[in-house]
């Protein structure tokens, strides 16, 4: 399965994470983005079979990303090699947070579980009157199943390793924290609630359509502008993230900043 891989990046980002510096650290580093790649490449036929083209040019992004990192890692000897460090080092958390609940079949169960029960929760508070079988939701003869990427846990993850690998205080790493995980969950809920909602009232024609359009264009777009805000929300609160993210980018540009680059 292309989840295995996961293991292999995570195992070789963590070496060249925390190995002290020198050749080996490089290598394992660059061989943990280059797995990394591998696995986002890999999920592209996935969504190709569910026609999410937003998602196939998103992982694609991501897969040539991690190529880059990979060289820069192996390769670049400037004074932003810290900023390299502390991005393998978010990315390893991020990891550590995600792949657990992607590959571990207890944990996959459960946590999709919880959230199609409170997903069903909501629902019938508002009035739409489904029933839960975890991981599926009901409405008469019509269902929908709660999959791994319908939790937010992506997400979650992704802002959680983001802050805890920056170098900050404390308490603003709470901030952040606060401002970002549990709204990131709330928000989810509620596009789930929509989604569901949009599917069994036949929003938009038939329920097919209707789930089309509320899970791969409403959804895609509320979410993405959700995400926005939570990031601008934590670029406030620990401007470190943002630093790690304009180093990032003028190493990607070529623009080293230093006169130690090699």
């Amino acid at each position: 399965m292309i989840e295995n891989i996961l293991w292999f990046a995570l195992l070789f980002l963590l070496l060249g994470t925390f190995l002290k510096e020198g050749r080996e650290e490089r290598i394992f580093g660059c061989f943990g983005w280059i797995f990394f790649s591998i696995y986002w490449f890999g999920t592209v036929p996935h969504y190709l079979e569910i026609v999410d083209y937003f998602n196939v040019v998103l992982v694609c992004i991501m897969a040539i990303f991690c190529l880059i990192i990979g060289y820069l890692f192996v390769t670049y000897k400037g004074e932003k090699r810290s900023t390299l460090i502390t991005l393998t080092r978010a990315t390893a958390l991020i990891c550590l947070i995600y792949f657990p609940f992607a590959t571990i079949e207890f944990l996959n169960e459960n946590i999709i579980a919880v959230t199609a029960i409170i997903t069903n929760m909501i629902l019938n508070l508002v009035g739409v009157g489904t029933q839960v079988s975890p991981p599926n939701i009901f409405f008469g003869e019509l269902n929908i199943r709660i999959i791994l990427a319908c939790t937010a846990i992506e997400s979650i993850a992704l802002f959680t390793g983001v802050i805890l690998s920056v170098k900050a205080p404390r308490d603003r790493k709470i901030r952040a924290f606060m401002a970002s995980v549990p709204v990131i969950y709330l928000m989810n809920l509620l596009r789930n609630v929509i989604v569901t909602t949009a599917y069994v009232n036949s929003w938009f024609g038939t329920p097919a359509h209707s789930f089309h359009i509320a899970h791969n264009v409403l959804a895609k777009i509320g979410s993405m502008i959700v995400l926005i805000v939570i990031a601008y929300a934590v670029f406030s609160i620990l401007p470190e993230v943002l630093d790690m993210i304009e180093d990032t980018w003028l190493l990607l540009s070529g623009e080293k900043g230093d006169k130690n680059a090699g």
